[in-house]
C-alpha cells in the first residue's frame, strides 16, 4: 500500500503488533518532560504506528506531540519553522483520515496557539471526551483570554477535581502566590506554573489580588485587549524581555514579579533588576530590600510535600527552585544564627538529595 505523507510516497508494509510493540505514550510536557532526542525517537516510532493504521487517531496524536515537543527547551516552546510546517502537514493528514476524532479537534486547537477563532475545535473535542483532563488547561486559557470568569472558574474546579496536578505542584503554586506582594502582577511561563496558581485562586480563594499573566497567552491580541480593559497595559513585539520591560514602565503603580520558571534567558537579561522574594523575582528599576520578605515568606510557606521521597520527576525539578531562596537565606543568617542557617541548609539538602543534585549545590551551604 502506498501512502502520501508530506509530499513523499512511502510504502506502508503491514506488520503484526507482535513484531514491533507500540512505543511509550507521549505525555503532556507539564506531566513528564523528556529530552529532544527522546522525542525525536518517539516521533519515528509513532509515525510507524500511524503507517500501520491510518485510522489510529491515538497514534496520530502521539506522533504530533512527539514532533512538537522535540523543539522544546528551557528557553523555547515555539516550534522551529520547519517543525511547524511538519505539524501543519500532520494535521492536514489527520483531517483526511480522522477528522471527527477527539485527537484531531484537540490538536487543531493546540496547533492554533490559542487562536480564539479555533475554539470551536476545542469545544468539539471537549464534547467528545469531557472527562479527559488534558483539555482543561486549554479551556481555562481560552476563558482567561476572553475574560469569561464563570467558565474559567468552572474549569479550574474540574482541574482540581480531576487531580491533574499533584499535591506537591498545588503546594508549590500556593507558595508562588505567597511570594507576590499585595495586588502584584506575576508573569508565568507554561502550564505547571500557571494553571495550578489559577486553581488556587478560583477554587480555594488564595491570593485573588494577584494578577497572573502567562507569557504564551500574552502573544494573542485578544488577551492583551482583555487586560487593557482591566487597566493593565501590555505590548508585544516578539520579545518576552521587552514585553516585561515595557510592562514595568507602563504600569508603574504595580509591583511586577517573574515566576522562577520563566525562561532562563529572560531572567538573565533582567538580572540587574531582579530581587528574589521566594518562588518569584520582583522586577524593579529601584533597589528592593528583599531579605525580610524572603524570611517571612519561607515561614509562611506550606512545606509538607518537601519532605516526601516518592515524588515524580517533574515535582522534583519544580522543588529544586526552593534551593535558590534557601541558599540566599543561609548566606544571610550563617553569621547571625547557626541554628536558623542550619534549618535552611537541611531543607535544601532534603530537596537536593531527592533530586540527586546535592553534590552540585552543597558548596552554596558552606
Amino acid at each position: 500500500m502506498m501512502h502520501t505523507l508530506y509530499g513523499q510516497e512511502r510504502s506502508v508494509e503491514p506488520q503484526s503488533e507482535s513484531q514491533k510493540p507500540p512505543p511509550g505514550k507521549v505525555e503532556s510536557i507539564s506531566t513528564k518532560s523528556e529530552s529532544s532526542s527522546a522525542y525525536k525517537s518517539k516521533s519515528v516510532s509513532w509515525e510507524e504506528q500511524v503507517n500501520l493504521n491510518l485510522q489510529n487517531a491515538d497514534a496520530w496524536k502521539n506522533y504530533y506531540l512527539a514532533v512538537r515537543y522535540q523543539d522544546y527547551s528551557k528557553n523555547n516552546k515555539t516550534p522551529k519553522t520547519a517543525t511547524q510546517v511538519k505539524l501543519d502537514s500532520i494535521l492536514t493528514e489527520m483531517k483526511g483520515q480522522v477528522p471527527n476524532s477527539y485527537e484531531y479537534n484537540y490538536l487543531y486547537y493546540i496547533n492554533s496557539n490559542y487562536d480564539v477563532n479555533a475554539f470551536s475545535y476545542l469545544e468539539k473535542a471537549y464534547q467528545m471526551n469531557p472527562n479527559n483532563n488534558e483539555i482543561y488547561d486549554e479551556m481555562v486559557a481560552h476563558y482567561e483570554i476572553t475574560s469569561n470568569q464563570v467558565q474559567k472558574k468552572a474549569f479550574c474546579q474540574k482541574i482540581n477535581a480531576s487531580g491533574k496536578y499533584s499535591a506537591n505542584t498545588m503546594e508549590y503554586a500556593y507558595n508562588t502566590l505567597q511570594s507576590v506582594g499585595q495586588n502584584g502582577v506575576i508573569f508565568t511561563n507554561g502550564e505547571i506554573d500557571t494553571y495550578p496558581l489559577m486553581v488556587q485562586q478560583e477554587v480555594f480563594g488564595v491570593r485573588k489580588d494577584v494578577v497572573i499573566i502567562n507569557l504564551d497567552l500574552i502573544k494573542t491580541l485578544t488577551y492583551r485587549n482583555t487586560l487593557k480593559s482591566k487597566n493593565i497595559n501590555t505590548t508585544y513585539s516578539g520579545s518576552d524581555t521587552k514585553l516585561i520591560e515595557d510592562f514595568l514602565n507602563n504600569n508603574k503603580s504595580k509591583e511586577v514579579y517573574l515566576s522562577l520558571t520563566v525562561k532562563p534567558f529572560v531572567i538573565s537579561a533582567l538580572s540587574g533588576r531582579l530581587y528574589l522574594t521566594g518562588l518569584a523575582f520582583r522586577v524593579s528599576n529601584s533597589t528592593v530590600e528583599n531579605s525580610s520578605v524572603m524570611y517571612n515568606n519561607w515561614l509562611n510557606f506550606k512545606k509538607s510535600s518537601l519532605k516526601l521521597n516518592n515524588l515524580k520527576t517533574n515535582d522534583k525539578l519544580l522543588n529544586n527552585n526552593y534551593i535558590l531562596m534557601l541558599s540566599e537565606l543561609f548566606s544571610l543568617y550563617k553569621d547571625v544564627s547557626e541554628r536558623i542557617a542550619d534549618e535552611y541548609k537541611e531543607a535544601a539538602k532534603t530537596i537536593a538529595i531527592s533530586s540527586g543534585i546535592w553534590n552540585r549545590v552543597e558548596t552554596k551551604f558552606l
